[in-house]
């Protein structure tokens, strides 16, 4: 189970999108687009970049349609909840 210290939306919609960090300093980035919900993570103590491009730990289709790319922080963390905790509320 991948915990995350903390994460903040950068962007609201098309696609919806955080980015963070884990208790173990990974970059972590997440991306809902074409209503399909992907996170990536980084090496430890990399920029954010590395998770953008680095290794998937959860991908799934949400959206059947295939079109949505809003997602709000309580639906992403009801998504994830097997695989990744996050925090309580997003950072400001």
């Amino acid at each position: 189970m991948v915990k995350v210290k903390e994460i903040t939306n950068t962007c609201g919609a098309c696609p919806a999108q955080w980015e963070g960090l884990t208790v173990n300093n990974e970059p972590i980035y997440v991306r809902y687009r074409w209503g399909y919900l992907s996170i990536r993570i980084g090496p430890q103590n990399s920029d954010i970049m590395e998770a953008v491009g680095g290794k998937k730990i959860f991908g799934k289709q949400i959206d059947k349609n295939g079109w949505d790319g809003q997602l709000s922080y309580s639906q992403l963390k009801y998504y994830t909840k097997k695989v990744i905790v996050f925090p309580r509320k997003e950072n400001n």
